[in-house]
C-alpha cells in the first residue's frame, strides 16, 4: 500500500512535477485526480477547498499537507522529504531539474 496519497484537480500538467518527483525517488503513491462531473469534486466542494490546491496525505500518519496553488513549494517539500532516499547529490539535482522544467511548461 502506498504511504502517500496525492490529490489534485485533473488539469493538464498541474501535478506533473510532483508525480515526476515521486517516480524519481521511487516512492509509491496513490494518484487521485478529481474531475467535474464524476462526483469527486461535488463531494469536496462544500468542505472549503479551492480548485487550485494540491493535497498530499501521508497515509501512515494521516498528516495532510495543502499546497494552495504553490507547485514550486510542493516540489521543494517533495525534494526535501525524499532527500533521505537519494542515492547521491546527482540524483537530487536531477530531481530539481525535472521539477523546474515541468513547472515551466
Amino acid at each position: 500500500m502506498p504511504s502517500y496519497k496525492l490529490t489534485y484537480f485533473d488539469v493538464r500538467g498541474y501535478a506533473e512535477p510532483a508525480r515526476i518527483l515521486f517516480h524519481l525517488a521511487g516512492v509509491p503513491f496513490e494518484d487521485v485526480r478529481l474531475t467535474h462531473g464524476d462526483g469527486s469534486w461535488e463531494k469536496l466542494k462544500d468542505s472549503n477547498v479551492s480548485p487550485y490546491e494540491l493535497w498530499l496525505m501521508e497515509t501512515k500518519s494521516s498528516l495532510q499537507f495543502d499546497f494552495d496553488g504553490e507547485e514550486s513549494e510542493f516540489s521543494k517539500f517533495c525534494i526535501q522529504t525524499f532527500r533521505a532516499l537519494s542515492k547521491d547529490l546527482k540524483d537530487e539535482w536531477k530531481a530539481k531539474a525535472h521539477a523546474a522544467a515541468a513547472a515551466q511548461d
